[in-house]
């Protein structure tokens, strides 16, 4: 421009200069006669706000070649260095996620797309070239979330299709599907201890067979149904369950729902979903069948005994069927015990005895155990215990000996050699001991010396 603001149309004898503020950002690539060119972007991609660069363009002398072909003095001055400065506003190329959405059809259910990186500048549209669209699609050009709303109206499939205004770039476009949910899937394990917790899994499937993304399935009114009183279900991580930190089932796929399932009381239940879909259909899931079992348990709770006896312990609870109770004694020189449940006192001290109980249905292993004290103490005497000292005339009573602790005769009557025991009335005139045998006409032998009570 002169100095009035006029343009002039041929400026070919300036000598043009181009260049940029940072080459490692951009750089300026022109033509031979340095009139026009392209700005080269160095950073396709931005994590975050676009870059910027200054592009100057700058002229303080002749270009002498031209001079001398129009015959003009090559030492002509130069008025005033011109200088013009241009800021560019780098964008990385722009593209869309997800570039294929399926949606379930309902008319709440708003899904996004979002549009990532270019100028900012965008207009949208769909493809559909008929009356009925699948889906309305809303992008408001004026936020900064660059996010396109895709709301469900009826099913069928359609395109987003995404334009840069600033760049020139082919369109981007999203695939969108809007399907109906056709069946549930449910993983949970076979399972479960009174008390205890484990997870079952839920997904919903389109007519596709593929998963719907978890924050559609609000949607659905996805709810467990459960035959029998035995379990309770509820969405993991909720406030009123906020048991997640569990073993996920095995076999679970990924976009599914997670349900804490808690065993309530023994017994056999069944475990299923259903779902609603827009036409007030409702899909179901196959029912799952839990086998709900209560602890292991070992009695008597304390197990007393004398050094060389025996004791058979009394196994309830656990799943069914069991492969079998092992047991384990913590330290086996003071007792120990076999297969079957049989303790066998060694040496006077303390240990405990565990049992784990362990069955398998489909090849998922249970586990639940108990433990146990058991002592072996030496019997240091005697004593006889009569339930009372005041009997009344021909009526009966039982007495038993006892040791000096209270050790009943299960706690020695099964030491090895055994125990033997002699009774004696100081007068048969007042009353009579006889064997509680009598009445079943039994007589004991060598191998049977468990009389401690008369």
């Amino acid at each position: 421009y002169d100095q009035l603001g006029h343009p002039f149309y041929n400026f070919s004898s300036l000598n043009l200069k181009w260049e940029t503020d940072d080459s490692a950002v951009a750089t300026y690539v022109g033509s031979p006669d340095h009139r026009q060119g392209r700005v080269v972007n160095h950073h396709s991609s931005f994590v975050e706000q676009p870059k910027k660069a200054q592009l100057t363009l700058s002229s303080a002398e002749y270009n002498s070649r031209t001079l001398q072909a129009e015959s003009v003095a090559a030492q002509l001055a130069f008025p005033t260095a011109l200088k013009s400065i241009l800021t560019l506003r780098l964008c990385g190329r722009p593209y869309v996620e997800p570039e294929s959405i399926t949606v379930f059809n309902h008319p709440d259910n708003k899904m996004p797309i979002n549009i990532v990186h270019g100028s900012g500048f965008f207009t949208v549209k769909d493809d559909v070239t008929g009356d009925i669209r699948p889906s309305k699609l809303t992008y408001n050009a004026k936020s900064e979330a660059r996010q396109i709303d895709v709301l469900p109206q009826a099913g069928g499939h359609m395109s987003a299709v995404v334009a840069d205004q600033c760049l020139v770039v082919e369109p981007l476009r999203t695939r969108i599907r809007i399907l109906d949910g056709n069946t549930i899937e449910l993983t949970v394990t076979d399972m479960v201890m009174v008390g205890k917790h484990i997870v079952a899994a839920v997904r919903v499937l389109d007519t596709n067979s593929e998963p719907f993304e978890l924050e559609q399935y609000q949607h659905m009114n996805l709810r467990p149904l459960l035959i029998g009183p035995f379990i309770s279900a509820m969405p993991a991580g909720t406030s009123a369950n906020p048991k997640t930190v569990l073993p996920l089932p095995t076999g679970m796929q990924p976009h599914s729902l997670l349900y804490v399932v808690e065993g309530v009381q023994e017994g056999d239940a069944q475990l299923l979903f259903n779902a609603t879909l827009r036409s007030n259909r409702v899909i179901t899931s196959e029912a799952a069948k839990i086998q709900v079992y209560s602890p292991l348990r070992i009695d008597p709770r304390v197990i007393r005994v004398v050094p060389t006896a025996q004791y058979q312990v009394r196994v309830t609870g656990g799943p069914r069927p069991q492969l079998g109770v092992t047991f384990r004694m913590d330290d086996s020189n003071v007792a120990s015990c076999d297969a079957s449940g049989v303790i066998t006192a060694h040496t006077v001290g303390e240990t405990v005895l565990t049992g784990h109980a362990q069955s398998s249905m489909d090849g998922s292993a249970m586990l639940t155990e108990d433990t146990v004290r058991v002592i072996v103490v030496q019997l240091t005497g005697i004593k006889i215990f009569a339930p009372s000292t005041r009997v009344l005339s021909s009526t009966e009573t039982s007495v038993y000996a006892k040791g000096m602790a209270g050790e009943t005769p299960v706690v020695f009557g099964t030491a090895n050699p055994p125990i033997t025991f002699h009774w004696e009335g100081s007068d048969d005139n007042i009353f009579q001991l006889h064997s509680v045998y009598r009445q079943a006409a039994a007589t004991l032998t060598a191998d049977t010396p468990f009389p401690a009570r008369q």
